[in-house]
């Protein structure tokens, strides 16, 4: 949004995506950006090592009622460019609007978990390639296992295709963004 003249001042700045307050409807903790049908909108995330990933969970933009039309309606996810979500994407919910006059975060949690790969509506030829990846690697290393292995996207740099918004022909945003580790726990992503 600061690249844009008369908004150099614009406080939804990417680094919110990872500032850990995703709950919410304060504006000075979300992220936005100029939407252009057609175009990429791409956000990039390198984690600096090889990390195994179990699910991502968004917090689509939620500054109001109106303004949630800006949220990301359609994602495509690639993991060191192999894609983990199908090419159509995965779709989002759009936001409240609003957060509930409640403490309890559970009543509050916008967030969608989004599990990759995303095995709801693929057919097993496109998931058997990542499966067999893993069973692959877990042997090299001489590990005996009586199961096979639920697949894990493992990579540095994750890569998320926004597509569309919920109806807003000018922004896209988010309020945040999270990792989850094969074991469900949040992981902690650098800006």
């Amino acid at each position: 949004m600061n690249s844009i003249p008369g908004h150099g001042q614009d406080h939804r700045t990417l680094d919110k995506l990872i500032n850990g307050v995703n709950n919410t409807s304060d504006d000075k903790n979300m992220w936005l950006i100029p939407f252009n049908s057609g175009e990429d909108h791409i956000l990039k995330i390198d984690l600096g090592r090889m990390t195994m990933i179990g699910a991502i969970k968004f917090y689509n933009y939620n500054k109001s009622s109106e303004d949630s039309l800006r949220g990301v309606k359609q994602v495509v996810v690639k993991v060191d460019g192999k894609q983990v979500t199908p090419n159509k994407g995965v779709t989002l919910r759009k936001a409240p609007g609003f957060m509930l006059p409640r403490d309890d975060l559970m009543c509050n949690d916008i967030g969608q978990l989004v599990y990759v790969p995303f095995a709801d509506g693929w057919k097993s030829n496109m998931i058997l390639p990542l499966q067999k990846q893993a069973v692959n690697s877990a042997s090299q290393v001489g590990l005996q296992q009586e199961y096979e292995p639920v697949s894990m996207p493992i990579g540095f740099n994750f890569r998320v295709n926004l597509y569309s918004t919920h109806g807003d022909n000018y922004y896209i945003g988010l309020n945040g963004l999270e990792l989850y580790d094969q074991l469900g726990n949040i992981m902690t992503i650098n800006s």
